[in-house]
């Protein structure tokens, strides 16, 4: 049997930094686009998946400036329809929110897609409710897999069910689309909601934008 024995007692002291997060990254860099002015983002995590949102927010028209230790992202409230395919590369989350957030393009098309890992995963439940809300929403296979085509109406409002217990991502999408909209938005979840803690982290970040 080993011993551990502590021969002295003392006091340490000290600065510890949380690592950074790549969901509150993507949700505050899709949030910061759609507000006014300049926000800055502090301590960001920059992989794949996030450079993936910030192409993302871009293609509707955000400036994005990478700093040393933060993101500055210029906004404007109403998206602009992408001129070119929005490639979430391996990103659900990218994916998602965006398809949500393209349905506040006035006046076209906006096409996103991903890689082929990206485009086996369901993205059903979100043009469905989409949908619902009068955005006209579809899979180019018919599949509700992407590619995935959404008609920009420049606002969405109303209510819409969606299915809890698939992603948590597409409430997440509808809940910073909805922050944007005027009108106000009611998601309603049915059946049991999984990864809940992910959704209550948007609702966070929506309500430190205001």
């Amino acid at each position: 049997m080993k011993v551990v024995r502590v021969v002295q007692r003392g006091e340490v002291f000290g600065d510890v930094f949380a690592p950074p997060s790549k969901s509150y990254t993507h949700r505050a860099v899709f949030v910061a686009s759609l507000a006014e002015g300049t926000s800055v983002i502090n301590s960001p995590l920059i992989s794949r998946d996030t450079r993936a949102t910030i192409g993302a927010v871009m293609s509707f028209g955000a400036s994005v400036e990478q700093q040393e230790s933060s993101l500055l992202v210029e906004g404007l409230r109403k998206p602009r329809v992408p001129e070119n395919v929005i490639d979430a590369m391996n990103s659900g989350t990218t994916l998602r929110i965006a398809a949500a957030v393209a349905s506040l393009a006035d006046g076209g098309y906006t096409v996103l897609t991903g890689d082929e890992s990206l485009r086996r995963r369901p993205m059903g439940p979100l043009l469905e409710a989409l949908n619902q809300l009068g955005v006209e929403a579809w899979s180019t296979r018919g599949n509700g897999r992407a590619p995935v085509v959404v008609k920009g109406k420049g606002k969405i409002a109303g209510t819409c069910s969606i299915r809890g217990d698939v992603s948590s991502q597409f409430v997440s999408g509808l809940v910073v689309a909805g922050s944007a909209s005027e009108g106000g938005l009611e998601v309603r979840m049915t059946g049991d909601v999984v990864s809940r803690p992910y959704i209550e982290a948007t609702c966070e970040v929506v309500r430190r934008f205001g």
